[in-house]
């Protein structure tokens, strides 16, 4: 190893190369139905407060059937070490469900009537607030993960036609440098170009 890094440093090669999946099935055969199923929760507020019972049986129905989708999702995806967004976007809705459950049992336990209707109704609109931020929130990350998609598609692009165009530049410089020194003999890679 001395004689390696004090006499010789052998030649590296680093390439960086940057992968995307098509994301038009799986956005909607995976984050639109994640995103039907979580809206389902705001259907819950109409049950009566005062029947936590019914409210709790809809909710964990829902919970159980986005935790089984998620599971499903993740079968037809290669095994990561990393959340993707498709991931961060499930266990959030996952989160929000949650939330609802634990909100269905308190409403029906710790207050009158009257007050449990009126913090049911504040608490629909704090949950429709929180679940537009949070999907405002994902439409920027996802436009944000396009554009940088497409900048590097256009980056693709360029570098095609460049290495296009200097292909074409060599060849035309070889035949002006035959052209200028008077041979005819060219190379048969020219040859074939020049045809």
């Amino acid at each position: 190893d001395k004689f390696e890094t004090d006499f010789f440093k052998p030649p590296r090669l680093v390439a960086t190369v940057y992968c995307s999946r098509k994301g038009g099935y799986y956005f909607f055969n995976a984050f639109f139905l994640i995103f039907l199923i979580t809206v389902m929760t705001f259907n819950i507020f109409s049950v009566n407060s005062k029947l936590p019972q019914n409210r709790l049986q809809i909710t964990v129905t829902l919970l159980l059937t986005s935790v089984s989708f998620k599971w499903v999702i993740n079968r037809s995806l290669p095994t990561l070490s990393y959340l993707t967004s498709l991931d961060k976007y499930a266990i959030v809705s996952i989160f929000f469900i949650c939330l609802a459950c634990v909100w269905h049992s308190l409403v029906g336990v710790f207050w009158e009537p009257d007050v449990a209707t009126q913090l049911d109704r504040w608490l629909l609109v704090a949950f429709g607030a929180v679940f537009v931020l949070y999907h405002l929130g994902f439409l920027v990350w996802f436009l944000m993960a396009y554009a940088k998609i497409a900048k590097l598609k256009a980056k693709e692009k360029r570098f095609i036609i460049n290495s296009k165009a200097n292909k074409r530049g060599a060849t035309l410089n070889k035949h002006m440098i035959a052209s200028t020194l008077g041979t005819n003999k060219l190379d048969p890679d020219t040859k074939n170009n020049a045809n």
